[in-house]
């Protein structure tokens, strides 16, 4: 019964459980596709502590620089001041 060429093809046990697999890591991509494309639906957390917040290291907080990363941007700036002069003084030789 099962040799003839109209049997429904069998899956030996490693192929279903890849097939277990590929379908659960389908439905977690469909989830987080989803919940991407509607920020509106609100998440739902089991961790009390979840509702805490750091405003330090939201994405809106303001960025921290560094004494060098200030002393370069001043340089910087500086340079491209100097570079605007010369070339307002180059398109206007009066």
């Amino acid at each position: 019964y099962f040799d003839r060429a109209s049997a429904p093809e069998q899956e030996d046990l490693e192929e279903s459980e890849y097939r277990r697999q590929i379908l659960e890591d389908v439905a977690a991509l469909k989830k987080l596709a989803v919940d991407f494309a509607h920020p509106e639906l609100e998440v739902v957390s089991s961790d009390s502590t979840a509702a805490a917040r750091c405003y330090f290291d939201r994405a809106s907080a303001s960025q921290q620089e560094s004494s060098e990363e200030a002393e370069y941007r001043q340089q910087v700036l500086e340079d491209v001041a100097a570079l605007k002069k010369l070339a307002v003084d180059y398109a206007h030789p009066e």
